[in-house]
């Protein structure tokens, strides 16, 4: 068998020498000369015998079906791979972009709610601070933009509250509660301090009016959350230490949410 197979081998070699033989012919006698010492030496010693400028010619192409399959090869393994990583990278792209746009509607990209959906009161604190207090809504990242306008000869402020995007409708706006927005100072230019924008507008203090002092409550509530961060802060250059940490910080939201409830401005 291994006779016959030399011999038809053998055979063929002018043709593939030749370049005239086909794909199959050229594939099954480089097959052969790989186990074959003897038809592998023949071979050579054909091609030997070519003339230079043919062996030129048969080498160039050689080189050029070798460079071709190595780029098939090439190819092949990059097809491979990006049915293996495109589909985890478009889904990590969907991911990321979901993500994005879920944090633009939910918390980069307010919109100020109507003007009936809420309202603002002030207090005044011992400490001289304006409490802005409004209705929040849980689990929404709320806001107040305040801008300061001269119309008519007057200096007016205009706070408006803002909400994302995606809670921007009444129907959306659920679980309210009250709870103080921001800190302002009153600087003795202001005239009005306006909730809403200057064509849709309330006027919630006008210059001269008194501000309501802050309860009792509220004041014990700001103290207690103050002392308890200067405390937590000088805690913290020490090390946290867990679980004895987690614990602390319960028994804090525990008591600052009892506080919380208990002052009257926020019911």
């Amino acid at each position: 068998m291994k006779k016959n197979e030399c011999n038809v081998v053998r055979d063929l070699m002018p043709l593939v020498l030749d370049r005239v033989a086909s794909d199959e012919s050229r594939a099954l006698v480089e097959e052969h000369m790989g186990s074959c010492e003897e038809c592998r030496k023949q071979y050579e010693e054909m091609k030997a015998d070519m003339p230079a400028e043919t062996r030129a010619e048969y080498e160039a192409e050689q080189r050029d079906i070798v460079r071709t399959l190595k780029q098939m090869k090439r190819q092949k393994k990059i097809r491979r791979i990006l049915r293996v990583v495109l589909p985890a990278v478009i889904s990590l792209v969907v991911l990321i972009g979901g993500l994005m746009l879920y944090g633009w509607l939910w918390q980069w990209d307010t919109v100020p709610l109507e003007n009936d959906l809420y309202h603002l009161n002030l207090v005044q604190m011992k400490t001289g601070k304006i409490e802005v207090i409004a209705e929040r809504f849980d689990s929404v990242n709320s806001s107040v933009l305040f801008e300061g306008r001269t119309e008519d000869g007057k200096y007016n402020l205009y706070l408006r509250f803002r909400v994302p995007l995606i809670h921007s409708t009444e129907k959306k706006l659920e679980n309210r509660r009250k709870g103080s927005l921001m800190s302002i100072e009153i600087d003795p230019q202001i005239d009005e301090i306006r909730q809403g924008s200057p064509d849709n507008y309330k006027t919630i203090w006008k210059k001269g009016d008194p501000i309501p002092e802050a309860s009792e409550e509220m004041e014990a509530y700001y103290a207690y959350e103050e002392e308890w961060w200067k405390t937590g802060m000088e805690e913290s250059l020490k090390g946290w230490n867990l679980p004895e940490d987690q614990e602390i910080m319960e028994e804090y939201e525990s008591k600052m949410e009892e506080m919380y409830n208990a002052v009257p401005e926020w019911k």
